[in-house]
């Protein structure tokens, strides 16, 4: 059973729905949780909130996880609250819509890859097969850095077939997602697959809309493949100046200062080199806020850039 809500949320098309059909949604077989009782055991107590439970099959067909999306995220320690709850301890799988699972499988046709159990299905839902994602590091074995491919992409045609990888739309303006992106194509090149990535526009606004949302907005596939080419590494600090322009003025404002700092001193050059090196930091990773620019950098990272020791 699905609420009217979350119905609508699947398969609608108003900003933030995606676009998926009736047919697509219920072979996958999401459904609502209006109890804790109805959210499967393998979520531990703490994790069991009313939402919308996601079943996930793997591409071998036979494996089945569940994502679930609680109607109020759950904040962490660290103020952080994911969108989506995964089982603690449960495996880490690919995903796939069971109408497509042939099609994956053995198919020849274009393979798309996405994050996602949403994403997949807005695909499947125009007769694409994609294989999703649980987060953008997901395609590899953890720890890794994304040379060991997962246990299921044995059960998918790759050998000599286009794979084209569809991100959501951060993935010019995220150094994580573009580091992703590097590993993950060198990855699925080893396997066979002739790799193809799509960098999508930014949807009502949204720099973090997914494929479901440009389909749901109008888009169509054919847009989609005419944006796919190799990959090339995105120069990100570029990307996300262009992009915001609050974040361009504080930059500049900073590189005056920067300039304007003394260097007669050992110190002073230390110094400078420290804020040289935090404002690059600003460029690819920083926030604005209300002072100016909020970037975090490990003294781990930043000393042998900045030439000196970790003290």
């Amino acid at each position: 059973w699905l609420s009217p809500e979350h119905e609508k949320e699947l398969t609608g098309y108003a900003p933030g729905e995606s676009g998926i059909s009736p047919e697509v949604a219920a072979a996958r077989g999401y459904f609502t949780a209006a109890r804790q009782a109805d959210v499967p055991k393998v979520f531990a107590g703490w994790q069991r909130r009313l939402g919308l439970v996601v079943p996930s099959l793997s591409p071998d067909g036979v494996t089945l996880n569940y994502q679930l999306k609680p109607n109020k995220p759950i904040v962490r320690k660290s103020g952080k609250a994911p969108r989506y709850e995964t089982p603690e301890r449960s495996p880490i799988t690919l995903d796939v819509n069971p109408l497509m699972l042939t099609q994956i499988q053995t198919g020849t046709s274009d393979l798309w890859v996405t994050e996602g159990c949403k994403k997949v299905d807005a695909l499947a839902s125009r007769g694409i097969p994609a294989v999703g994602l649980t987060g953008v590091n997901m395609a590899a074995v953890p720890g890794t850095k994304g040379t060991v491919p997962l246990q299921c992409w044995h059960h998918v045609r790759l050998e000599d077939r286009t794979v084209i990888v569809v991100f959501d739309a951060d993935a010019r303006t995220n150094p994580d997602v573009q580091t992703a992106l590097r590993r993950m194509v060198a990855m699925l090149e080893k396997l066979g697959a002739i790799v193809l990535v799509v960098y999508l526009p930014s949807v009502n606004g949204d720099s973090k809309s997914g494929v479901d949302d440009y389909l749901a907005a109008g888009g169509n596939v054919a847009e989609l493949r005419l944006m796919a080419h190799p990959f090339v590494p995105v120069d990100i600090r570029h990307e996300r100046l262009s992009k915001d322009e609050e974040l361009c003025l504080e930059v500049q404002r900073l590189l005056s200062d920067w300039e304007a700092m003394p260097t007669v001193k050992v110190s002073d050059c230390t110094d400078r080199s420290t804020k040289r090196e935090l404002i690059r930091h600003a460029e690819e990773r920083g926030k604005t806020t209300a002072d100016g620019i909020k970037v975090a950098v490990s003294v781990r990272t930043l000393a042998p850039r900045v030439g000196i020791g970790r003290q």
